[in-house]
């Protein structure tokens, strides 16, 4: 059935019809995951709007459409999101909902004016100056992974450099101990698998573990930052909430620089190896970027 969609009474509306591209959207099956583009260039031009009763949410995929979506939250408010009973098991919404900053509201479940309050709080925490700080070293990040590389041999640029890489630029932000990252990147991993993979019902209970002891150590991170400041991040937002200049409790600012953390991790993965695709589909690209490495950003 497909859905006639538009943006009316304040809501999407949709009317069933004979054929839909939600039939065919299986965004964790193997073919979507090895090439999603040529799925969503069909849903731009066929469907730009339609409503998955796999993921129980509407797929948006025209750029101006979710641009206007995103731009008004009285009409498609995201404080509306729930956790799918159908996606995960009784027993793993339980325990994630039990979790100390489940209970304080997060900036990716809440519309203006609290999105705005928590916005702008991280934003002014991560000031142009220290972002432009971390650049020496995430070049250095760069090197030392590359360098590791072994000469004339095959390897998988995804778990050699795409994976590690993040974790490296994102502690180095919050100041995470080296010996830490291992550790981290392993919780980070299972949390992330956790929405981008059907496991079974003892699996979710394994990623959630993972998912409540990362948000654990970034708690206790906080709390360390609160009795010893350093130069990182969570120190910066941590003065900010104490100066009265970010309007925060202790335990948002700790789901803010957990969202830090898990937010940038997958979406950097995924970026990388997707760039390293084009270059080697596209033996133009790879060539004018051999011959103009000063147009890389």
């Amino acid at each position: 059935m497909q859905e006639d969609v538009s943006f009316s009474q304040g809501n999407l509306a949709h009317a069933p019809q004979e054929k839909s591209l939600a039939t065919e959207y299986a965004p964790l099956g193997a073919a979507h995951v090895a090439d999603p583009y040529h799925f969503y260039t069909r849903a731009r031009r066929e469907e730009p709007i339609f409503y998955s009763p796999l993921i129980s949410a509407w797929v948006v995929s025209r750029y101006d459409d979710a641009l206007t979506i995103l731009k008004d939250p009285q009409r498609f408010p995201i404080s509306v999101m729930q956790l799918s009973d159908d996606w995960y098991t009784p027993e793993a919404v339980e325990l994630m909902r039990s979790l100390p900053l489940a209970r304080v509201p997060g900036l990716l479940t809440v519309d203006p004016p609290e999105h705005t309050r928590l916005r702008s709080s991280i934003t002014r925490a991560m000031s142009a100056q220290r972002i432009a700080s971390l650049e020496p070293r995430i070049r250095q990040f760069a090197n030392q992974l590359i360098d590791q590389f072994a000469p004339s041999t095959r390897l998988d640029f995804v778990e050699r450099f795409a994976r590690p890489f993040p974790v490296l630029v994102i502690s180095s932000l919050l100041n995470v101990p080296e010996e830490d990252q291992p550790q981290l990147r392993r919780w980070s991993n299972e949390a992330t698998a956790l929405n981008t993979t059907r496991p079974t019902a003892e699996q979710q209970i394994l990623m959630v573990q993972s998912y409540a002891a990362l948000q654990q150590y970034i708690c206790d991170l906080v709390e360390q930052r609160r009795k010893a400041p350093q130069d990182d991040l969570a120190s910066d937002l941590l003065k900010a909430v104490d100066a009265g200049q970010a309007p925060l409790s202790v335990l948002e600012a700790s789901r803010l620089l957990y969202l830090v953390f898990s937010a940038g991790f997958e979406t950097t993965v995924n970026f990388l190896g997707n760039c390293l695709l084009v270059l080697l589909s596209d033996h133009a690209h790879w060539q004018s970027m051999q011959e103009h490495p000063q147009s890389i950003p």
